[in-house]
């Protein structure tokens, strides 16, 4: 991934410009969505990351590697899901 400040290149854009695309509609595309972060080694979340807010580095409790569907859930709010969405 580029850091702060660096200049994307013709195949960084490329890359953001597709994923841009599926996460336009996520649930029409999951699978495809899904795809590239169990198999792209430029979208996993590393251990540490820069916390901009707070101007710090900051250890992630996701482990390395783990994918999306692995992932730990958000907890539901007291009271269950709102399902009138």
């Amino acid at each position: 991934m580029p850091r702060q400040n660096e200049p994307l290149d013709d195949d960084q854009l490329g890359f953001f410009d597709r994923l841009a695309a599926l996460t336009r509609a996520p649930d029409a595309s999951f699978a495809e969505l899904r795809t590239p972060y169990e198999s792209d080694d430029r979208l996993p979340v590393p251990a540490t990351v820069f916390n901009a807010v707070l101007n710090r580095p900051e250890a992630v409790e996701l482990g390395r590697g783990t994918s999306p569907s692995e992932a730990p859930r958000a907890k539901e709010p007291r009271g269950g899901r709102d399902r009138s969405r």
